[in-house]
């Protein structure tokens, strides 16, 4: 029940936003099969990669990734990497966002970074990334507790700023993901 408040309320917050373009519904529909607690948590992160891809088309972001809590652990890993180049091994790793992450992960708010205009480099993104062509970045915690489930990452090679909507859709995304591991995860410790 709790599930489905929050996505209908998310629904309803979208549709005011966007005057409920038929593309972002559909999108938040799928996120609401993932929202029920029988499904497993392996499902629900396959699943996510699909979703991701959409948002990534929605937002005209060139890569998106999904970094969660490995465990109980502090650790912090990638566990979806959708349209980066295969030699990107070295920037999916966790330390290369120094502390970028971290300030995402204690936030409750997305935060846009893009390129220093006072400066020749793209001294916001990690340099493995800068590397690789990405100057612009959204990033969107996963927070449903005081703990944060993870981090969704959204990174564009052309010049451009996150619009409000852009960052309306991702943080509604990375929330309904967050809702749905938590679910998960409440449902998996009842058993």
């Amino acid at each position: 029940k709790e599930v489905e408040e929050a996505i209908t309320k998310a629904l309803a917050r979208r549709a005011e936003r966007t005057g409920a373009q038929q593309d972002i519904r559909a999108l938040l529909e799928q996120l609401r099969t993932l929202a029920h607690s029988t499904t497993p948590a392996s499902e629900i992160l396959s699943r996510a990669a699909g979703v991701l891809a959409q948002v990534q088309h929605l937002l005209a972001a060139e890569a998106a990734l999904l970094y969660l809590r490995d465990g109980s652990a502090a650790a912090w890993r990638c566990v979806v990497a959708r349209d980066l180049p295969p030699i990107a091994g070295e920037a999916l790793d966790i330390r290369v966002w120094g502390t970028l992450l971290q300030q995402t992960i204690t936030s409750t708010h997305p935060l846009s970074l893009q390129p220093d205009p006072s400066s020749s480099a793209t001294a916001a993104l990690p340099l493995p990334l800068v590397a690789l062509g990405y100057t612009h970045g959204l990033l969107c915690p996963l927070r449903i507790t005081p703990q944060s489930e993870g981090v969704l990452v959204f990174l564009a090679t052309t010049a451009r700023a996150w619009r409000d909507e852009d960052t309306a859709l991702g943080q509604t995304v990375a929330d309904l993901l967050a809702l749905s591991l938590h679910t998960q995860r409440r449902y998996q410790a009842s058993r």
